[in-house]
């Protein structure tokens, strides 16, 4: 079974894009720095070093806290966001679901060596993403075909023919997205 769409490039591409723009910070960042050394008297005056210095070192922090914001958000456009928030409850029939190759375990990794408990047997809960192909029935309207992306833990997966609750987005009914509880 083979959901066809272009789900996971659309994905790859706003990642892409994130990772462009984080590497043409890191490089103009960089270039800047060096500009500040050439430039800078080689007198035998420290602070004008440390200083370019400790502003390196914020800039770079503060560049690497935004792309990182960024990157999350671009697994997951505005419009399905907003689905989430306001979307419309509807329901749908599971007509095709098939695992891609993404998965979410990173911030699962993250809160484990975060934890402040010293010791933990449980693993960290991994999300693959599965994208599916399904058939949307709404109150008042007709029904249709739509596809969904989402990451999902292995007791939360559907199966072909199941029946599960999603939202609408409220001005572009292709969005959807699974409701959680």
């Amino acid at each position: 079974m083979k959901v066809k769409d272009n789900l996971g490039w659309q994905r790859f591409f706003r990642m892409m894009k994130e990772w462009a723009i984080f590497g043409g910070l890191m490089i103009v960042l960089h270039l800047l720095y060096a500009l500040g050394f050439v430039t800078l008297d080689p007198s035998d005056n420290l602070l004008p070093y440390i200083v370019l210095s400790v502003l390196y070192v914020v800039c770079l922090i503060g560049i690497i806290v935004v792309f990182w914001r960024r990157l999350s958000r671009a697994d997951t456009p505005l419009a399905y966001r907003e689905a989430r928030v306001n979307g419309q409850p509807a329901t749908a029939i599971v007509l095709e679901i098939e695992r891609t190759g993404w998965h979410s375990g990173r911030r699962s990794h993250l809160r484990l060596i975060l934890s402040l408990r010293p010791f933990s047997i449980r693993p960290p809960t991994l999300k693959y993403e599965y994208q599916m192909r399904l058939g949307v029935m709404r109150p008042g309207a007709a029904d249709y075909e739509a596809q969904l992306a989402e990451y999902l833990t292995y007791n939360q997966i559907p199966r072909q023919g199941d029946t599960i609750a999603v939202k609408v987005h409220p001005q572009h009914p292709e969005i959807i997205v699974l409701a959680r509880d």
